[in-house]
């Protein structure tokens, strides 16, 4: 039988994509069913990995130095902005 910290290992790689032969696999699900711990450690890996894939699906473009871009409307925001306060009088007190 499997341990718990073999278990964590498989479950790691399988995350990254390896592939187990057929009798692994299958103590695997053995070990599950007799460990609720590691069942849980297991979901909790998928829905780990299932939030970090939607989070980088939904993550702005960022520029070649790595830096997040901004869209044409924030851009003409900005602008707008800094002209406003270009012809506003500053406060000297």
């Amino acid at each position: 039988m499997l341990s718990c910290k073999e278990v964590c290992y498989i479950v790691s790689e399988m995350q990254d994509g390896k592939s187990f032969p057929l009798g692994r696999r299958v103590m695997l699900r053995i070990h599950y069913s007799m460990c609720k711990g590691c069942r849980q450690m297991a979901r909790q890996m998928e829905l780990l990995s299932a939030t970090a894939h939607q989070f980088g699906k939904s993550r702005k473009p960022v520029s070649s130095a790595g830096q997040p871009t901004l869209s044409a409307e924030a851009i003409a925001r900005i602008g707008k902005r800094l002209v406003e306060n270009e012809n506003s009088p500053l406060d000297d007190d």
